[in-house]
């Protein structure tokens, strides 16, 4: 996931004035209290619901998740922005039609990586499982958007495809596995998946898949059992009392006190037998 919006971040020249304008926007916006003011009335003006009073978020620029966060809020408020331009000669950074659907493009790619990274540090329960659904989101906007009729998006994608399918190649099973593992998911959600990326070759990766998860399987059970019969055998030992070594407590059949309080009794008493390596109950 790094890898790839490094290379996004290579490709930033792609979309840089868009982005540029956005963060200008923003710069203005927050430059002065008065500003913010301004800002507020436009949005009352256009009618834009803001009960939690959310302003414009500036980025930082070698952060992509808080680019993901400002073009999130400035698109929210982009009838807000226009109208910024009407009322005020001095704000001139209000991009154009093109420069907000690249922004909107950039916006709902990175969507999956912003989700992916909550998903990373912020959850305190397993997640792998949850992680190939955004990378098959991440695939097919890849895919989708190659044929985009904007040179500058085409160009972008191609960049990112290539670095996609380098470092997704050697662990995208292992991701696929544990959405396999997923009660919710299983094999008809990876089949559905592959064969929207590619029909031809749908088949051929679910059944790559079962072999693997059955490979696992066998592994697994192989393992178990050799843990499970060393772990009998230490555990048996060690739940004896500290002192009687390999000595096995032995409550033979009517030697058994008759009630709570006679296992206090001096009449009962533990007698170790060594011969046979037992403990046993005598009356």
């Amino acid at each position: 996931m790094r890898g790839i919006l490094l290379e996004l971040d290579c490709s930033r020249w792609i979309v840089s004035e868009a982005l540029e304008k956005i963060r200008d926007s923003v710069k203005f916006v927050k430059g002065s209290d008065s500003r913010e003011r301004m800002f507020e009335a436009c949005v009352e003006t256009v009618g834009i619901q803001n009960k939690n009073n959310a302003g414009l978020i500036l980025d930082v620029a070698t952060r992509w998740i808080s680019t993901y966060s400002m073009l999130s809020r400035a698109i929210k408020f982009k009838d807000a922005l226009r109208n910024l331009s009407e009322v005020e000669p001095s704000y001139k950074f209000f991009p154009s039609e093109l420069e907000w659907s690249r922004a909107a493009l950039i916006n709902e790619f990175l969507s999956p990586f912003a989700e992916m990274t909550k998903l990373v540090s912020g959850s305190s329960y397993p997640t792998a499982n949850l992680y190939f659904m955004h990378v098959w989101k991440i695939e097919t906007w890849l895919i989708y958007h190659a044929a985009s009729e904007d040179e500058a998006i085409r160009e972008m994608v191609k960049i990112m495809k290539l670095k996609f399918d380098k470092y997704w190649e050697d662990y995208s099973d292992i991701v696929a596995i544990a959405a396999v593992l997923d009660p919710r998911l299983k094999f008809k959600c990876l089949e559905y998946c592959y064969s929207t990326l590619n029909p031809s070759t749908s088949k051929s990766k679910a059944d790559c898949i079962r072999k693997k998860i059955e490979k696992l399987f066998r592994v697994y059970k192989k393992t178990t059992k050799t843990t499970t019969a060393t772990t009998s055998e230490t555990t048996l030992e060690n739940s004896l009392p500290a002192g009687y070594g390999s000595h096995l407590l032995v409550l033979e059949a009517g030697s058994l006190p008759s009630t709570e309080a006679d296992y206090y009794h001096p009449m009962y008493k533990l007698s170790s037998v060594q011969g046979t390596g037992s403990v046993g109950l005598n009356r």
